[in-house]
């Protein structure tokens, strides 16, 4: 029988090194492709062509932004494990550390694709 050439892209987890928490390393997961997909229609209204360039740019609805950000977290963050009211109940001085995490978990994969 052959292998599922999809096997490949099982989730996988990392381990992140954290500045804005004095360097303490989180652990994180890829994903899902329905996790993705559902965030990315959530964000993306639809889209705009310029009547100028005649490029068409996503219309981008930004009071989803922060919310699919801290929801982004909570389902890819394993160690330690923040819930999304958790992370909703931070001081906003959490904000930097929840940005560089969001940063890490959309980049997932970016360094094997070098």
């Amino acid at each position: 029988m052959a292998s599922n050439p999809f096997g490949k892209f099982k989730t996988k987890t990392k381990k992140v090194k954290i500045e804005a928490l004095d360097g303490a390393t989180v652990t994180i997961q890829e994903l899902t492709v329905a996790q993705s997909t559902d965030f990315y229609k959530r964000v993306v209204k639809g889209f705009i062509t310029d009547p100028v360039t005649k490029e068409a740019k996503a219309d981008l609805d930004y009071n989803e932004l922060a919310d699919i950000k801290l929801e982004k977290v909570s389902a890819s963050m394993l160690e330690p494990y923040m819930s999304l009211e958790q992370l909703k109940e931070l001081s906003s001085v959490a904000s930097p550390a929840i940005e560089e995490i969001a940063i890490a978990i959309d980049n997932f994969g970016e360094e094997e694709k070098k």
